[in-house]
């Protein structure tokens, strides 16, 4: 009887203490589930977070390599509307005829870009091959114009410009552009200058000397372009060809009509005149020429030809 009285006893003390122990572990397990809860709520909306930002700055990159793409596409697309596609000649006033598809030719202009035409060649509004004046000495225009082009494209390279060459062989057959196409092509290529290389001939085989063709106004950019470039040339050339009159305003001529930039033409000398045509033809003598052009260039983007202006006489005789 005795044992059972103190179990009763011993067990009625041991009842709140278990109550409480079993509290604790309750309580653990209730914190143990609530930590294990608000984890994973936490890393839901970290990760939701997370994807969302994933989501803006996939959108954005998206968004720039589109941009990028159609800003290649359309550079790529203007590098191409130039020499690849073949002139559908019309016969009509020297009009141009270039359509505006795909072509092949790659043009990366840096800072400034020269286009540099050798004339002649081509078709004329009557459809036959335009040759140009042939000197006394036998040789044709468009053959000395594209040879002297390719050694101022040279000279021009060596000073830090860009260069395209309006026309890059003689294949009298295979080129068909018309003076307003090569107008149209220079354009299309985005070049800031336009120099056209010639030389004149007359039935008087005493006519002589050079002069540079402009159009617009002596205000104009083009007129600044044909100054700075008689200059320079006068100065290169001096002793050996003479100047025959400043620069001349001509409104008949296809390519300065649809030029879009400013341009001019540099009547290098008489091809009909024996001194100028042997001067000229001489190998020897290209680069003296060269020179002249690309100082007159030079000139030109330094901003000499206003200084030059400023100092020309004001009547329009033909001879300086």
């Amino acid at each position: 009887m005795r044992e059972q009285f103190w179990d009763k006893i011993a067990l009625k003390k041991r009842t709140p203490w278990a109550l409480v122990l079993v509290g604790l572990m309750l309580g653990m397990a209730f914190s143990f589930v609530a930590d294990i809860l608000t984890s994973h709520l936490v890393t839901s909306w970290t990760d939701k977070v997370i994807h969302s930002q994933q989501k803006v700055v996939w959108a954005a990159t998206a968004q720039l390599e589109e941009q990028l793409e159609k800003e290649y596409l359309s550079e790529l697309e203007r590098q191409q509307r130039m020499a690849c596609a073949q002139a559908e000649f019309t016969g009509k006033n020297n009009l141009p005829t270039i359509e505006n598809r795909p072509m092949c030719l790659e043009i990366q202009k840096k800072d400034i870009l020269v286009g540099i035409d050798p004339g002649h060649l081509g078709r004329t509004a009557q459809g036959y091959v335009n040759t140009g004046a042939v000197s006394v000495n036998g040789i044709t225009e468009y053959e000395f114009a594209l040879e002297v082009g390719f050694l101022l494209k040279e000279e021009l390279i060596s000073r830090g410009y860009d260069v395209f060459m309006v026309r890059e062989n003689n294949d009298r057959k295979g080129y068909k552009l018309t003076p307003g196409d090569r107008a149209i092509v220079a354009n299309e290529v985005g070049c800031d200058i336009v120099v056209a290389l010639h030389w004149d001939s007359n039935v008087d085989s005493t006519h002589h000397g050079y002069h540079t063709i402009y159009r617009d106004n002596r205000q104009s950019q083009s007129y600044r372009l044909a100054l700075a470039i008689s200059d320079a040339y006068g100065s290169a050339v001096e002793g050996y060809i003479t100047k025959l009159r400043r620069p001349m305003k001509r409104t008949d001529l296809w390519q300065l009509n649809w030029a879009e930039q400013p341009m001019t033409f540099v009547e290098l000398g008489y091809a009909s005149h024996e001194g100028d045509a042997m001067w000229l033809t001489d190998s020897a003598n290209h680069p003296i020429i060269v020179e002249g052009i690309a100082n007159g260039i030079d000139n030109y983007f330094a901003g000499e030809a206003q200084l030059i202006l400023e100092h020309l006489p004001s009547n329009t005789s033909k001879h300086d």
